[in-house]
């Protein structure tokens, strides 16, 4: 079944093929997870249809508890994408992401992460704050402001910032790009600004790169700390 297709990635619930596909996640074989995953993801990416089904078979929470605990980083990889696919631009979604400590879980990402991982994952946090501060999508269809506060006061910058250091020694560029542009999108909020200027570390940190990764853009974030 091709799930790129709406229609297929609807018709997995009344062929009740969404249990057999949660099942997967749990298989020995890194290979049927990742597939999983993937036709997880792919099936509810902008499909309300497939998202409602998901979310009734608690799927993000399972997806969840494969980002957090599964051991190979590329299932994990796949993981987030597939938590990505259902919370992004669906309000539901996302308040079963939450209910679900989907943001400590994400912190967690952030903090012991690949450096391809967490690119995934500050690209994910960058969007989901850019949705919640998109003043031409209605608000019944855009998270609300409890979302980048609850990342501003989580210690996500803290995290961000250890990642940073991390990622600068491993020489990872699009990672570390992808966390300067999560932070300042973040500051764009007022907890988020609060949050940045006050991380004594982070304006060492971001010293320290500039003569790594010369071309990545930091002077708004600097200008922000000073």
């Amino acid at each position: 079944m091709l799930v790129e297709n709406i229609d297929n990635a609807s018709n997995l619930e009344p062929l009740n093929l969404w249990p057999r596909l949660l099942n997967l996640y749990n298989d020995a074989a890194p290979s049927v997870r990742i597939g999983a995953l993937w036709v997880s993801g792919t099936a509810v990416q902008h499909n309300p249809n497939a998202q409602k089904a998901f979310g009734k078979h608690n799927g993000v929470q399972s997806a969840l508890s494969v980002l957090q605990n599964d051991s190979v980083d590329t299932v994990r990889t796949k993981a987030l994408y597939c938590v990505s696919s259902f919370i992004r631009a669906n309000v539901h979604g996302l308040t079963d992401f939450v209910a679900n400590n989907g943001l400590p879980i994400v912190q967690l990402v952030v903090e012991n992460g690949s450096g391809a991982l967490r690119q995934k994952a500050f690209f994910l946090l960058h969007a989901l704050i850019d949705e919640a501060l998109d003043e031409v999508t209605p608000e019944e269809l855009r998270p609300g402001m409890y979302l980048p506060n609850a990342i501003a006061e989580l210690g996500f910058v803290e995290a961000t910032v250890n990642a940073l250091k991390e990622l600068t020694e491993a020489n990872h560029g699009m990672a570390y790009e992808q966390a300067v542009g999560f932070l300042t999108a973040l500051c764009a909020t007022e907890k988020g600004k609060q949050a940045v200027k006050e991380c004594d570390a982070l304006k060492g940190v971001l010293d320290e790169a500039k003569a790594r990764f010369p071309d990545i853009e930091t002077d708004e974030l600097s200008q922000i700390l000073s």
